[in-house]
């Protein structure tokens, strides 16, 4: 919660900069860090003015960081709009976030290890829009027996795609990170290794969520291929339940994903 706060507050004081400076002012210290790490704190805390300032901050230096940011917003807007009262509006939030991340995992042309991370962050956010955010409200049906044949089978089509997607993106971060574990690339393993592992761990988390999801909504007809799937999601979280504590909030939230899959 420290660093979160200390991260905002840097942003703050960027962006702060930013709009005071004249057009021949040193370049700030602020522009070295990740934008996508910024952009992640603000969406937590829900700042969505913030992250749309940060967005077009960041539009002619870093197309790709402000469609991230962009898409940040858009979902920060939709996640306090009502499914039933607001339905179209929510929607349509959650598609233009949707067509940013596209657009910025397209255009994505990773050339050091920091813009690989950034590659796979944007990656992460559209399998999770997509799998996990855009579902919420029918798995939250399911979870309450209230959903239909036909809500269920939204979900089955909906999340084939992403669920393959986050799973390739698991498999790239740990063959990453078997390459900067070798004894040549040891620099690169001390300065991101941290990073990369962190990243590796919410792909994890959001992977089986998104597994747990498609197998409750799978015909039960199928229960082979829905057994499949749910031990799949258990096993994409086993990482993080043997996880010794909760510092990062993802342990708990794994522990109850085992158990309901």
């Amino acid at each position: 919660m420290r660093l979160r706060t200390w991260v905002i507050a840097v942003l703050l004081a960027g962006l702060a900069a930013v709009a005071t400076a004249g057009p021949d002012a040193a370049k700030s210290p602020y522009e070295k860090l990740d934008n996508t790490k910024l952009a992640d704190a603000l969406a937590s805390n829900g700042m969505a003015a913030l992250l749309g300032a940060l967005a077009d901050e960041l539009q002619t230096s870093n197309p790709n960081d402000a469609a991230y940011a962009a898409a940040q917003m858009y979902i920060c807007q939709a996640r306090v709009l009502t499914a039933e009262k607001d339905a179209k509006a929510k929607t349509e939030l959650l598609n233009k976030a949707k067509e940013k991340l596209r657009a910025a995992v397209a255009a994505a042309k990773p050339a050091d290890p920091r813009e690989l991370i950034k590659s796979y962050r944007y990656r992460l956010l559209l399998g999770d829009l997509q799998a996990n955010i855009m579902m919420q409200q029918l798995f939250d049906r399911m979870l309450f027996l209230q959903s239909s044949q036909q809500d269920r089978k939204t979900v089955v089509d909906a999340t084939a795609a992403p669920v393959k997607n986050l799973a390739a993106l698991h498999t790239a971060i740990a063959e990453t990170l078997s390459e900067w574990r070798k004894p040549a690339n040891a620099a690169t393993m001390v300065v991101l290794g941290n990073d990369m592992e962190e990243l590796e761990l919410i792909v994890s988390h959001k992977l089986g969520y998104a597994e747990l999801c498609r197998g409750m909504a799978m015909d039960s007809a199928d229960q082979s291929a829905r057994n499949r799937i749910l031990k799949d999601a258990i096993s994409a979280v086993e990482p993080i339940t043997k996880q010794q504590d909760n510092e990062n909030g993802m342990k708990y939230w794994a522990v109850l994903l085992s158990a309901q899959a």
